[in-house]
């Protein structure tokens, strides 16, 4: 055995001590460049980058604003799938095409979190509606999603198209041409995106969807046809003579989406006279009137709300002031009673009372309940129970499907975390084919008689619709 001297193992010990720092020093350094690759490699999967290409640098609010996205993503995702009952309820969700539904959920949440820092946030929140709509549910949506700046346009589906009614007044001279394309993407094509995009539940809501929505460069961009250079509107008049429309200026809608509401004043090109009753006081949620000439009591819903006065303590505030109305003209004075639910959106099913009392008011075979592709679901419930009362129904069938789905009030709604957006996921079901026991093929409620309303009627004032009734009265 060879023996060392003081100085010797001294000397073995400091270089051990040596190489020991040496190594520490090494590992060190490889694991803060492992810790320098697991930041790549998160910041890249934001991203959806290769981790081997880092020349792009994120910073650090990016990828916070990835990392809230994510959050956000994650708890819609959460929400849609453990409250609606296309997911949750045992008699529906292994249905299928429900399953399936939840599968294409989760497919595109998916690969929009692989996506989210290399999209804008309009892009993000367009993809999240691209993925509502999945659920076909007119009642599942993002609230206030797109009230915002629209082109001062109206459109409005008639007959074999949409045509613009009203317009800022620079643009007055297209007024009651039809509609052809949008950027080069014909009306039938854009009305398919719609459907892609918001998810309605037959071809009459989408019609409804894209009177709302209107024409603006955010519903544009979410629909993949925007161009940065101008939107270019190609419209048609009577002649098939066509023209191109490039609007410059934007407007805010109202919190309804109502174009009749906005900021900025519309003008139509109809001839001199007084609007359709349907089209007037589109303010209020409900008003009426007893028309003398014909004897018709005209009730109108713009939409259906709860029927109180708070600051009153007062109920059935508007169903007092129709009974008053009735009151106040002979028994025999009232030969017809025609309900409007014309582009109402629905709202409470709470006016089943003064539904009741108008029945009792008139003759039999004298009740009239007019609807078209905008009537809501509340509109469609009024309908089914009018329909069983012997009411004939007159108009376009409806944009609410049969059975559909709907939030209870209670959990439906949710604020996510820090985009702010506002879910509302519907968590219950309402059928009416048991509710009122009608039924359909496709499950579209379909009015007694089918009435179109034309461009003429609206050139000339006229409303199809109580034109009918006043030729079954014999009082044109």
């Amino acid at each position: 055995m060879r023996n060392f001297s003081k100085a010797q193992r001294a000397a073995q010990a400091a270089l051990v001590l040596a190489l020991f720092l040496l190594g520490a020093l090494i590992l060190a350094a490889c694991s803060q460049n492992g810790a320098d690759d697991l930041a790549y490699a998160e910041a890249y999967a934001y991203a959806g980058a290769s981790t081997e290409d880092k020349q792009e640098y994120i910073s650090a609010e990016e990828l916070e604003r990835a990392r809230r996205w994510t959050h956000d993503i994650n708890q819609f995702r959460e929400h849609i799938l453990s409250v609606h009952p296309k997911f949750t309820d045992a008699s529906i969700m292994h249905l299928p095409t429900n399953i399936e539904m939840g599968r294409g959920i989760n497919e595109r949440i998916a690969a929009l979190l692989g996506e989210v820092s290399a999209l804008s946030d309009l892009e993000i929140k367009a993809e999240l509606q691209y993925t509502m709509a999945i659920t076909r549910d007119n009642h599942s949506v993002f609230l206030y999603f797109f009230d915002a700046d629209s082109y001062p346009l109206r459109f409005r589906w008639l007959a074999d198209g949409f045509y613009l009614i009203e317009s800022h007044e620079r643009y007055a001279s297209a007024l009651n041409h039809r509609l052809v394309a949008v950027n080069g993407v014909h009306w039938e094509d854009l009305l398919h995106k719609i459907i892609n995009f918001m998810g309605p539940e037959n071809i009459y809501g989408a019609r409804a969807l894209f009177e709302m929505l209107g024409i603006s460069p955010e519903v544009l961009m979410a629909l993949r046809i925007y161009d940065e250079n101008g939107t270019v509107i190609t419209l048609e008049d009577g002649y098939g003579n066509q023209r191109e429309l490039t609007p410059t200026g934007a407007y805010m809608r109202g919190s309804r989406g109502d174009l009749a509401l906005a900021s900025v004043a519309l003008v139509d090109d109809r001839i001199e006279g007084e609007l359709p009753l349907f089209f007037q006081n589109r303010e209020l949620p409900h008003w009426h009137a007893f028309l003398e000439d014909s004897g018709i009591l005209y009730v109108r819903f713009n939409e259906y709300t709860l029927d109180v006065d708070v600051e009153l303590g007062r109920v059935y505030v508007f169903e007092n002031a129709v009974r008053d109305t009735v009151g106040e003209i002979s028994a025999c004075a009232v030969v017809a009673v025609v309900i409007d639910a014309r582009d109402n959106p629905g709202g409470a099913i709470v006016h089943h009372h003064l539904f009741r009392f108008l029945v009792d008011s008139a003759p039999p075979d004298m009740i009239f309940y007019f609807v078209n592709e905008g009537s809501g679901s509340a509109s469609l419930d009024a309908a089914a129970t009018l329909y069983n009362w012997g009411a004939t129904i007159i108009g376009q069938p409806l944009g609410q499907a049969l059975e559909f789905y709907f939030g209870d009030g209670a959990s439906e709604i949710i604020t996510l975390d820090y985009s702010g957006l506002e879910v509302r996921a519907s968590n219950a079901i309402l059928s009416i084919r048991e509710r009122h026991g009608i039924e359909s093929d496709d499950n579209v409620f379909r009015p007694h008689v089918l009435i179109e309303h034309t461009i003429d009627d609206w050139v000339n004032n006229r409303d199809p619709l109580l034109e009918y009734v006043l030729e079954l009265l014999g009082r044109d």
